[in-house]
Order: structure tokens, then sequence, then C-alpha cells
């Protein structure tokens, strides 16, 4: 279910780069993004993130809250992770024979096996238990001209 609440995510450092990859990006106007929200770039107002829609460009989890409510498009930034590891519940996990296997948000807190219209985040790095999994998550990058 999509949250309008901070969540705190546990992270780990990148596979293999021994870093988290951040950058900062501007949001788009009358939008608040909580902390650990999954954010993409919004589909009508290009280079300007969003809480993330299904099947929007998925660029990263926000590092802390952004709140540009009362703001045009590009008054504030929202930090973000790019590439790392996140600790998430993913629906329709089943146990580690689901390592490897994409992950796909459907909203900026729900994930799932199930790419549908969904936005790919990642893959599953390591089961834990449950639903519960460690994604290496990987951001598209906006493109420049």
């Amino acid at each position: 279910m999509a949250t309008t609440e901070d969540v705190q995510h546990l992270f780990e450092l990148a596979p293999g780069r021994g870093d988290m990859f951040m950058n900062d990006l501007p949001v788009l106007a009358a939008v608040i993004i909580p902390e650990g929200a999954a954010v993409s770039n919004d589909a009508g107002v290009p280079g300007n993130m969003d809480n993330l829609a299904a099947g929007e460009d998925f660029r990263g989890f926000a590092a802390r809250r952004s709140d540009n409510s009362s703001g045009l498009s590009g008054a504030k930034d929202v930090v973000l992770y790019q590439e790392g590891t996140i600790q998430l519940s993913v629906a329709t996990v089943a146990d580690s024979d689901d390592v490897g296997a994409p992950v796909y948000a459907s909203d900026n807190n729900t994930f799932t096996l199930v790419a549908g219209g969904n936005s790919k985040i990642g893959d599953v790095l390591r089961f834990i238990s449950g639903t519960l999994v460690m994604v290496h998550f990987y951001a598209r990058q906006i493109a420049t001209s």
C-alpha cells in the first residue's frame, strides 16, 4: 500500500561496489515524498520526481523526506539512494528459490515479483523469511541531452 508517512528501511552497500550511489533530483510541484519511499520520474513532467506510480521509471529511494507541497516544480530536491541493497517485504516471495528474481513496485511502498504494468526496481539478492528479502536496487538514469 502506498505510504504518505516516512518508512525506515535497512540499507546495505551496493554489491561489489562498497558504497551507496546517491543523487539530488528536483521534486514535482505540490508533492511530498516520504523518507524511504520509492521515487519515479513523473510521466507528465519529465525530470521532476514524484512518488512512484506503476509503470513509471524508478529513480531510487528517498534518503529523507522532501516537502515541496507549496513549491513549484524543481523548488525542492529529493536526496535519493539510486543503487544499493534494501530490505523489503515483497509480495509473492515464497522462499530462497526466488533469489535472482526481478522485483517490481506498483506504488511508492508496494513490492512484488509480478511484472504486470509495474516498475522494475531491482532483483532479489537474499531471502530472509516469509516475504522479507534483500533487494539489489538500481535506478534507471535520466537521459540528458
